[in-house]
């Protein structure tokens, strides 16, 4: 009985300090990016990542981005698209829409700033463009932004600020053609379990936005938990969201579970 005993307790604590081992361990290929903001990082030369959302109609959605060196491309993730002028007004009618989501985004990573002796800020420049003529009508748009990302890990804490300005040629009447948007994101990474990661977080942009109607358009804000799945598999699941659909004034707030969701798939 003791020989059972102690063969059991053997194999249990062998399997514990193998699968401590394999979490410390793990190596993950998060995208570049948080809920929606930029991130300060590029990914790696010749690796690819690509989003699915689904679970609600976030402005920002899909995207595709694509590892070069000391840099990256980001395809059609919906930053600066062109949106529909309403017909009526806010209160009466449905808010605009993006007219496409099309948009090339080349971001560039930059040397890592030193904050104090401990502190290392990852910081990365960008600019972006979005272009839509169709072959009916006479409206050709092309839209325009650049921006950079800064964002350090203090114990455990992501820390993340993205300042964009964005050139917006389908605006109308009172709209904004040119705005500045201000993204601020915080994060903890947990500890390592047997299913993966998990980093909850909260993301803010502040905008100086107007919409058609000269109205400042409210803040969008995110508040979820970031999946690290797997080494190639990263979920960020948004059970608040807070956004100014269509870029209308009023924000829409929304809690739902498991809420907005958005798949990341590493290549």
């Amino acid at each position: 009985m003791n020989r059972i005993f102690r063969v059991t307790t053997l194999a249990l604590t062998t399997a514990a300090v193998s699968t401590g081992a394999l979490a410390q361990n793990q190596s993950y290929n998060e995208p570049t990016r948080g809920f929606m903001l930029e991130r300060g990082t590029t990914a790696p030369n010749k690796k690819a990542t690509v989003d699915l959302s689904s679970g609600g109609d976030q402005d920002f959605g899909a995207g595709v981005r694509l590892g070069l060196p000391g840099s990256e491309l980001v395809l059609n993730h919906s930053r600066i698209s062109p949106y529909e002028t309403p017909g009526t007004p806010a209160n009466q009618g449905p808010d605009p829409s993006p007219i496409y989501q099309n948009e090339a985004l080349f971001k560039v990573g930059l040397r890592p700033l030193q904050v104090g002796d401990d502190v290392q800020v990852d910081w990365a420049g960008y600019g972006a463009v979005s272009h839509y003529d169709p072959d009916e009508g006479n409206e050709t748009y092309t839209n325009m932004g650049a921006g950079a990302a800064f964002t350090a890990e203090v114990d455990r804490f992501i820390l993340n600020f993205n300042p964009e300005l964005v050139y917006d040629d389908s605006a109308e009447n009172d709209a904004s053609d040119v705005f500045m948007n201000l993204g601020a994101g915080a994060h903890y990474s947990l500890p390592e379990t047997e299913f993966g990661r998990f980093e909850p977080g909260i993301e803010l942009n502040l905008t100086t936005r107007e919409n058609y109607y000269g109205d400042s358009v409210d803040p969008s804000l995110m508040i979820g938990t970031r999946w690290l799945y797997n080494e190639r598999v990263t979920l960020d699941i948004a059970m608040v969201t807070s956004n100014p659909e269509g870029y209308r004034t009023d924000a829409s707030t929304e809690v739902s579970i498991p809420g907005y969701v958005r798949l990341n798939v590493a290549f």
